[in-house]
């Protein structure tokens, strides 16, 4: 949410840091509680060495992993996001709860069951991301819309979780993927076939194609 990324340039081309005092606070809460940590910023993520196989699990699909040895090293300057993971918590929105009453700062917060990853289905871990305050994924349509004078209301989004709402509320067309999060599906003016479907081709033809 924090930073917008060009798949043509293959670069980030905007993004919003986490102000030092927010992360160090992220950091001594995940030290304090025991949760891995994942400091996020531009072209690396930082993470001490997983205490459990569970853990080095969550990290197999992450690129751009650097390992550090001590939790000073994971405040990182610069950073766009702090990721923390935990098996202690009934559900994550309440282990995003417990976090954003500890650091008590300005931040936008989204939160996730892993086991919503497609490669993560047996894990028993939540997740919370820890952004700069802006609007998530609708940061993208703001940003279309002032580098390509295209309206928000005439733009088309695809998601499937919680953290697509931002991105909904902002668009002429907010589309779930079957199987989505019950929020999204909720918010959504339509809903298409899953993932493992040709459901977005199909959307691209029918509304830009034909």
């Amino acid at each position: 949410g924090a930073g917008i990324w060009c798949p043509k340039a293959r670069r980030l081309i905007e993004e919003r840091v986490l102000a030092d005092e927010t992360v160090a606070r992220a950091i001594r809460f995940g030290v304090e509680h025991g949760h891995m940590l994942v400091t996020m910023c531009r072209g690396t993520k930082y993470v001490m060495e997983p205490a459990e196989v569970v853990e080095r699990m969550a990290l197999q699909d992450m690129t751009g992993l650097t390992f550090v040895e001590t939790p000073d090293e994971l405040a990182a300057e610069y950073a766009i996001r702090v990721t923390l993971f935990s098996d202690r918590h009934v559900d994550s929105a309440a282990f995003a709860e417990e976090v954003e009453a500890h650091i008590r700062r300005p931040v936008y917060t989204t939160h996730f069951p892993l086991a919503w990853l497609p490669h993560h289905r047996s894990s028993k871990l939540l997740v919370v991301d820890l952004h700069p305050p802006c609007r998530g994924k609708g940061e993208g349509l703001r940003f279309l819309h002032e580098t390509r004078g295209i309206p928000p209301s005439r733009m088309v989004a695809v998601g499937d979780a919680s953290n697509d709402l931002p991105m909904f509320a902002d668009a002429g067309l907010a589309v779930a993927m079957e199987g989505a999060y019950s929020e999204a599906l909720e918010a959504a003016d339509r809903v298409i076939g899953g993932n493992e479907t040709g459901a977005i081709g199909e959307l691209v033809e029918e509304l830009f194609l034909t």
